[in-house]
């Protein structure tokens, strides 16, 4: 009951019929008002798909360290083969671009931060090997040149990966 001076406000007295909810529907979702047309249903407040990125960080966090002691060790390692160690250098510039962008999303300050900290290190490394920092070590341009391609393949397959995971649809999460 209203006393006088009190606003309408209890139940669904003083609200006008636009603004009034439908019962739900079954499966949770309501529809707008006034139109009929289901509301899109949001999705649940936590996610049962876990997230990868703790094992790209760990696999990029290795590959720097692996890239590092073989850049900079006094000393070159041996060959197997006639231009392994240019394989070496693509591979390994790839790894790290590769696991970097997908650790951070490949987006964002931190992400922009990474790849220019990874371009720094693939020129960076040669000219280090080519002073006298490193004097058993001689800097070589086909080496810088495969450290940059192998950085470049590694955003194109980054691109091409996460455009593919963003077109393929979500799947849907179960509640329970």
């Amino acid at each position: 009951m209203r006393h006088a001076g009190q606003p309408i406000s209890a139940g669904t007295q003083g609200r006008t019929p636009s603004a009034r909810m439908r019962p739900a529907r079954p499966g949770g979702h309501r529809s707008r008002p006034g139109t009929g047309t289901p509301r899109i249903p949001e999705p649940p407040a936590i996610s049962k798909i876990p997230s990868l990125a703790w094992l790209h960080w760990t696999v990029f966090a290795i590959s720097l360290l692996i890239c590092a002691y073989c850049l900079f060790r006094p000393s070159a390692l041996t060959v197997p083969f006639a231009y392994s160690d240019k394989l070496a250098h693509l591979a390994g510039f790839f790894t790290l671009v590769l696991f970097a962008g997908l650790a951070t999303g490949r987006r964002g300050i931190g992400f922009a931060i990474l790849m220019a900290t990874l371009l720094a290190l693939a020129i960076g490394s040669e000219w280090i090997q080519g002073t006298r920092f490193l004097p058993l070590r001689q800097g070589d341009a086909w080496d810088l040149t495969a450290n940059l391609v192998g950085a470049w393949l590694g955003l194109i397959t980054l691109r091409v990966t996460t455009t593919r995971q963003a077109a393929q649809p979500a799947p849907t999460p179960t509640i329970g």
